[in-house]
């Protein structure tokens, strides 16, 4: 592709980068109006209920081929709704990825568990199963995989060490709404799946998640930790400790419109990175791997550079800023461990805990030779229903220019 003479690739501001929220519209606003009129505002009582929680449930269940779907405030929630309901306790283990956003995390720690990082594939960067199995010990309790920016995890490999230990899967899909595996949509591969509501998320309430399980005793655990024990659903208010994680009946009309627009969300991001791959193939990137039988969301597109250019990828993605066009490293380059929370073990209470527990022994955290490899090497372009052809253009012409810059460096 021609390059100009002068001057970067991209003067104009660059759009937007999100999803739903781009799409929002006559439909949103449709439901929202019938709440606020409705004036009930809280999803389980008020003067007209309208049951947008109830019904963003049901409709979200049967496209995620779930038995149950539970509207939380949050992604972090939802992930926490999932550690939380699979019994997770003190001093139990749970293998999560080295590459990751914190809520990931915390929810173990604040269930007083212990978490353990496992290595990933390297074209992936998602959780390798043999990593996994070489992390379990007799205090392992849970695999916490993450569907990395949209792509499913090896759920089969995963699977089959969970069911051999006997350890809960629990999935957080907060970047692969739509995503699937062999025909079935992430959320209905393990025992729990997290979902993320966040506004720069496929679909989004501003704040808000959902959780999704085919097994009862775990559903009924989820309603009654998210609503101080309760479950309204069956009559039942004895119930064990729990917080307030309840949806509103706004965040909750939102969502259900936004629902109803996954699928057109989806083909829009998978057609930018459809048109993008094959341009940067012909230039030397090499795209981030699928795993058979998975059809991902690209949630970010990511490639890793060619060996030729020895620059990493923060210094690359830097040359690639020059030209106007967004791009980084995946989570900045940063693994989850080197985190300041696990440099610092900082907390607000001031005996520290669940750091100081007797129970939560952290094990001296090992580090993860491939997820640091792949750092290095993994340029992150973002995605968009706001792109046009030409952001698409820009960007392909921009990494032109930077690998022109590299390679004069070499």
């Amino acid at each position: 592709m021609a390059r100009r003479k002068s001057g970067p690739v991209r003067k104009e501001p660059w759009p937007y980068t999100g999803f739903g929220v781009n799409l929002i519209g006559r439909e949103e606003l449709k439901e929202v109006q019938e709440v606020v009129r409705s004036k009930s505002l809280f999803r389980f009582y008020g003067p007209d209920p309208r049951h947008k929680a109830d019904a963003f449930e049901a409709e979200f269940a049967r496209y995620i081929g779930a038995r149950h779907a539970l509207a939380v405030s949050s992604g972090t929630a939802a992930v926490h709704e999932g550690v939380a309901a699979c019994g997770i306790g003190a001093g139990e283990e749970v293998i999560v990825p080295p590459v990751t956003f914190i809520a990931n995390i915390t929810p173990v720690l604040l269930c007083g568990g212990v978490p353990v990082f496992a290595d990933v594939e390297y074209e992936t960067m998602n959780l390798d199963p043999r990593s996994v199995r070489e992390a379990v010990t007799p205090r392992t309790k849970a695999i916490l995989p993450v569907h990395l920016l949209g792509f499913p995890a090896d759920m089969t490999g995963l699977r089959e060490v969970a069911e051999e230990k006997d350890l809960y899967l629990i999935e957080d899909c907060s970047h692969a709404h739509g995503a699937s595996l062999r025909g079935k949509k992430v959320g209905a591969l393990g025992d729990i799946g997290c979902f993320s509501l966040q506004l720069n998320k496929m679909i989004t309430s501003g704040e808000g998640g959902i959780v999704t399980t085919d097994d009862d005793r775990i559903y009924d655990n989820a309603v009654r930790f998210h609503d101080h024990g309760y479950n309204r659903f069956s009559g039942s208010h004895a119930g064990p400790l729990g917080l307030n994680y309840r949806m509103s009946e706004l965040q909750a009309a939102v969502a259900l419109a936004q629902l109803r627009k996954l699928d057109k969300i989806v083909e829009i991001v998978n057609s930018n990175a459809g048109y993008l791959n094959p341009r940067m193939e012909q230039l030397g990137l090499i795209p981030r791997k699928i795993i058979p039988g998975s059809r991902p969301v690209h949630y970010s597109i990511i490639y890793y550079l060619p060996d030729e250019i020895k620059m990493t990828a923060g210094q690359f993605s830097e040359l690639v800023r020059e030209e106007g066009v967004p791009a980084g490293q995946v989570y900045s380059g940063q693994p989850a461990y080197e985190l300041d929370i696990f440099k610092t073990r900082a907390t607000i209470n001031r005996a520290g805990r669940p750091f100081t527990d007797p129970l939560n022994r952290f094990r001296k955290i090992r580090r993860c030779p491939v997820l640091e490899r792949a750092l290095k090497r993994a340029v992150s372009l973002p995605n968009s229903t706001n792109y046009t052809r030409k952001e698409l253009n820009d960007m392909v012409a921009a990494v032109e220019a930077a690998l022109r810059k590299a390679r004069k460096q070499a």
